[in-house]
């Protein structure tokens, strides 16, 4: 009964490790990390890709942006 209970919670928490410790290696370099996905695609695309990764990082810091303007503003209302 506790092994059923245990395999998933700490499956979780190796899980939510492993997720931020990523995030320390991506946040700590991210140039590297950004070079090497976009080297993932033919040489012929690089500057469409990198392009494009410009435009997704804008659109999630946006998205960021709203979700903690509509978090402080459900929190003031809560409040």
């Amino acid at each position: 009964m506790l092994a059923s209970y245990g395999y998933p919670v700490v499956n979780a928490i190796f899980g939510v490790i492993l997720v931020a410790i990523t995030a320390v290696f991506l946040a700590m370099q991210p140039e590297t990390y950004r070079r090497g996905a976009v080297m993932l695609f033919p040489p012929a695309q690089h500057g469409r890709i990198d392009e494009t990764m410009t435009y997704m990082g804008r659109a999630l810091r946006y998205w960021l942006g709203g979700q903690l303007i509509a978090l402080a503003i459900v929190g003031a209302l809560v409040w």
